[in-house]
Parts: C-alpha cells; structure tokens; sequence
C-alpha cells in the first residue's frame, strides 16, 4: 500500500471514530453546585425565558415557559401552541437535567451559566449513548423577586 493509500486509511478511520470531549466531571459538578446555589439565592420566582434544542425537529422552537409563583403557567411553542407532549420546566430544573446526565454517564458536558443569576444560558452534552443534545435559554425576564419562606 503506497503512503498515500495510508494517510487516506487513517483520515477514513479518523472521520468514523466519535468526537468525545474529555471532560473534568469534579469541575463540572463543583460549577453545578455553585451556580445552583446562586440561582436559589436569587429567590426569584415569577419570570419568562424561552429554550431552543438545536438539532430536534419535534417542535416550532423557540419554546416560551411562563413561571409564576415558582411554578410553570404557561408553556408555548414558536406559534404561540400549547405544549402537551413535553414537561415544561424551570430554570431550576435545567439543573436536575444537567446532573441527572452527569450520573447516568455522559461523555461530555460543558455548560455555560448566566453570570449574574447563575441559571444555565447553553448546555452541551454527548449522552451516554452518542446522542447530541445542544440547548440554548434566553430572553430571561423576571418580574418580582421574592425569597422563599417570606410572605412578602
């Protein structure tokens, strides 16, 4: 086999292997940990945010959630429809998501936080299985900020 026939071998072989990101899974979680904490600090319970999963076909992104009280009220996709066939969640759920794939072995995290508010603004991950998963929050707005246990 020439050189040539060789390197085109290797290049063949390079393109079929999966890209897994290393990751510091201790770095990842301490992030976690922290900008949940943030996030729970702020006390902030009444407020809009849109997602969109890149790469998911299911749905007219973006997706729009309402949460009022601490609980979702409204969950709407880009045409202003009712979601039904998905669970709506908070910002605060997106931190359960993030370390339920921790745990069940993820290949690759990276997570980018908003840095004032500490909810997650961009999650990508290589699932335990190959899959891609890419989800991006924005238009955050929240209306009234309220600690929990106050009545106030």
């Amino acid at each position: 086999m020439k050189t040539s026939g060789i390197i085109s071998l290797l290049f063949a072989l390079w393109l079929a292997t999966p890209v897994v990101l290393a990751y510091n899974r201790q770095q990842v979680q301490n992030d976690l940990n922290r900008e949940r904490a943030k996030w729970e600090s702020m006390g902030i319970i009444n407020y809009d945010y849109k997602h969109q999963v890149f790469g998911d076909t299911s749905a007219v992104y973006p997706l729009s959630t309402q949460v009022r009280g601490g609980g979702v009220v409204s969950y709407v996709d880009g045409n202003n429809q009712p979601i039904t066939w998905l669970k709506p969640v908070t910002l605060g759920s997106w931190f359960g998501f993030i370390q339920t794939h921790m745990d069940s072995g993820a290949r690759s995290i990276q997570v980018s936080y908003d840095p004032t508010r500490g909810f997650p603004v961009s999650i990508y991950m290589i699932q335990s299985g190959g899959q891609v998963m890419n989800v991006r929050i924005f238009d955050f707005h929240y209306y009234s900020r309220r600690l929990r246990g106050s009545d106030s």
